[in-house]
């Protein structure tokens, strides 16, 4: 049986071959001790510094962050990174920090694709463990509808966003646009 560091390795390498599927210029990794110091020294819109105090080292956490690849070489600042944490005890799949840092490039190849990536990579993550649901925690209210696009359902006064892993395979389809 796989550990989970071993899970979200797979998770990692197999969203790296839909991402080369695509043809997109992109390399998935997890966040790296180079990452971390970039992340937390308040790179990015989201309080990552934070995030990586209190998640970045769960034993049961999914990370990855996505670096542009130009002319074969890959870029040493991130282009987008996420931390989620399984919950072994109630087998619920949480998304707490998403982020794409490259908003003000309209062309970059990961425009539109953050969010598709994270959710594809939650739905494979559950699937190896068996886990029936996946929360967005504290979802930013005017992405509210976009999550929603995706099968997430608001719960408990805003703070959750909430669908079960079978709707999350959608997330495939949405890649392709």
């Amino acid at each position: 049986m796989l550990t989970l560091e071993e899970i979200g390795q797979s998770v990692r390498n197999n969203i790296q071959l839909v991402i080369d599927n695509y043809g997109l210029p992109l390399a998935v990794g997890p966040i790296s001790d180079d990452d971390y110091r970039i992340l937390s020294g308040g790179f990015g819109e989201l309080e990552w510094g934070y995030a990586l105090t209190q998640f970045g080292n769960d034993p049961d956490r999914y990370e990855f962050c996505i670096k542009l690849v130009s002319q074969g070489v890959m870029q040493g600042v991130p282009a987008g990174a996420a931390i989620c944490i399984y919950g072994v005890d109630d087998n619920i799949f949480r998304i707490h920090i998403i982020e794409r840092f490259t908003r003000e490039d309209e062309e970059h190849p990961l425009k539109g694709k953050m969010l598709s990536i994270t959710i594809m990579s939650a739905y494979l993550f559950c699937m190896a463990v068996k886990c029936p649901i996946a929360h967005i925690m504290d979802p930013d209210p005017d992405l509210v509808d976009y999550y929603a696009s995706f099968g997430f359902m608001l719960e408990e006064g805003g703070k959750i966003m909430s669908a079960p892993t079978e709707v999350l395979h959608h997330a495939f389809l949405k890649f392709e646009h």
